[in-house]
């Protein structure tokens, strides 16, 4: 189990700071054709990726995002009016939602994560 919160005691110019060992990021990986609401277009195949600062560690996540149509409920700004529609999200976007939760959980079960510590490094 890993603590996103965990810190590390450093020093930089203004003395002692605590920095934060884990990194949390998305990875765009290949581009690949995608359906969208307006027809074809193209997108990247995202990864989420876990990397410790201090021992290079980098592990992914076992699972890719790939872009995909919601329906969505919103408000036209101008007019107040609630509308809904259909609208493509971006597998970015999708990886960095789940982030956010993994971000507000503060721990991640590595039973889930592949290590590629050897692989990052020619990234």
């Amino acid at each position: 189990m890993i603590n996103l919160n965990a810190t590390i005691e450093t020093k930089d110019f203004g003395g002692k700071v605590n920095e934060t060992m884990w990194n949390l990021s998305v990875f765009k990986g290949d581009l690949i054709d995608v359906m969208t609401t307006e027809g074809r277009s193209d997108d990247y195949k995202c990864e989420i990726h876990l990397h410790n600062w201090f021992t290079g560690t980098t592990y992914a996540l076992n699972h890719a995002f790939i872009g995909k149509i919601e329906y969505c409920e919103m408000i036209d700004k101008e007019t107040g009016q609630d509308f809904s529609e259909y609208v493509y999200i971006r597998s970015e976007t999708l990886a960095d939602r789940l982030i956010e939760k993994m971000k507000a959980k503060g721990k991640i079960d590595l039973s889930h994560w592949i290590d590629i510590t050897k692989d990052a490094a020619y990234q």
